[in-house]
């Protein structure tokens, strides 16, 4: 590889390590996590639901977590320069709906379909959000499926 500085090869390595990581990661698991400020909505949804069910402070502990999860999609409106307060509410209906693959269309500014668009979130371990979606189904310690197995991707 060539380039004008020390600096630039550098940067061009990181690069294209991190564009090998994501087809590894791709193919080594064959999930799909939809983008859009999906799978975090999912999420905040999913843990709602759980806080419904505790007592005490744990249950405010819980309900802000889940506040936090719907910031993510908000910023990402924010920061594409739409209205985020429209938007997100809009994709919380569509899930609430049924409808799972919805998520942020920050080219155009609404709610569309994540699988049409090929919008898809590559994690290096999507079983932490796919534990979490689940969680309330199977009941297992989702902190235990958080480690990393491959140390360089």
């Amino acid at each position: 590889m060539r380039g004008s500085s020390k600096h630039i090869l550098d940067e061009a390595e990181r690069s294209f390590h991190d564009a090998i990581c994501v087809l590894v990661n791709t193919i080594k698991n064959s999930r799909v996590l939809y983008g859009g400020g999906n799978s975090e909505m999912r999420m905040a949804a999913a843990v709602d639901k759980l806080a419904k069910s505790v007592k005490g402070k744990t249950a405010i502990a819980i309900e802000a977590y889940a506040r936090a999860l719907r910031q993510l999609p908000c910023i990402l409106a924010d920061n594409g320069g739409f209205d985020s307060s429209e938007l997100v509410q809009d994709l919380k209906v569509e899930i609430e709906n049924g409808n799972t693959s919805m998520g942020l269309n920050l080219y155009e500014g609404y709610i569309d379909c994540m699988k049409k668009l090929g919008v898809t979130v590559v994690d290096k371990n999507p079983m932490l959000i796919l534990g979490v979606l689940q969680s309330q189904r199977t009941g297992f310690d989702v902190s235990k499926r958080s480690g990393r197995n491959d140390p360089t991707c």
